[in-house]
């Protein structure tokens, strides 16, 4: 299982996803690299998924290619839903800011809020919707619920019990919708040693990390500029960054990962340059 959601609030839109794996063929839930389940396509138009990894990795492709036209776009991933095996949530300006759920070969009508993949997404929007949440928290807009919903997501994450609960991942990227321009979130995050499994560390690297007495450890998620599927895991600690996707088309490889090993946060951020 895995979430994603998407809040609107006036003109903005904000998505969230995690890496986790829901394919048992591709991986555990919180194996990394995983997969980058939220793609910016285009720079008004950005897609998260949840459910089997090759059918909607190979329907975000297509629908990548589609592009600009998003009716056609919108059809091919209404197409690929319609066995239940994955549902996408599309966040699009045509010029008005809609968020689209499509799910069991079906497009909702234009949302405020929405979620798939595990029903805890649901209480987080519900738990976030309503909630004021103080100044002081970063954000790239004065929307109180977008502030709200990326509060109610940090400490979903940070809770090791409500994340196994839900079966979805501790990691998550973020995507910021305006009408303009869609683009990667970039943010820190740190979180207590449990269960992730970072597939680019040798034992070595596993004993030493431990050794250091860190009882967490951080993470940065890093974006390329609008309308690019292109961005990065990167764990300071390991010295180790994953790279997803592509700078230049064809967008149909969006989902391509590479190892960074041994390389430092600075020259890893630069990568992805804006």
């Amino acid at each position: 299982m895995t979430f994603a959601f998407a809040v609107r609030e006036q003109d903005w839109i904000q998505v969230w996803a995690d890496f986790s794996i829901s394919d048992p063929m591709a991986g555990s839930v919180n194996d990394f690299p995983g997969r980058l389940k939220l793609l910016v396509l285009a720079e008004k138009f950005s897609v998260a998924y949840a459910g089997g990894v090759e059918l909607a990795e190979g329907a975000v492709g297509q629908a990548a290619l589609a592009l600009p036209d998003t009716e056609q776009a919108i059809e091919i991933l209404a197409a690929a839903s319609s066995d239940d095996v994955v549902e996408f949530l599309v966040a699009q300006h045509t010029p008005d800011a809609q968020i689209l759920k499509v799910s069991e070969g079906r497009v909702s009508a234009p949302l405020d809020f929405g979620w798939i993949g595990s029903p805890i997404s649901e209480f987080v929007l519900e738990s976030g919707s309503s909630v004021e949440d103080p100044a002081t928290l970063r954000s790239y807009c004065d929307c109180s619920r977008l502030r709200s919903v990326d509060r109610q997501v940090r400490a979903l994450v940070s809770d090791q019990g409500a994340a196994s609960r839900g079966g979805v991942g501790r990691v998550f990227a973020s995507a910021v919708c305006d009408p303009i321009d869609h683009w990667y979130a970039n943010a820190g995050h740190s979180l207590e040693w449990t269960d992730l499994n970072i597939l680019g560390l040798s034992a070595e690297d596993r004993t030493a990390l431990r050794l250091t007495g860190a009882q967490s450890f951080e993470y940065n998620f890093y974006g390329s500029w609008a309308g690019q599927p292109h961005a990065g895991l990167y764990f300071p600690q390991a010295r180790l960054g994953y790279e997803y996707g592509t700078r230049q088309p064809p967008f149909d490889i969006a989902i391509e990962v590479k190892v960074h090993r041994g390389i430092g946060h600075h020259a890893f951020s630069k990568l992805f340059t804006r």
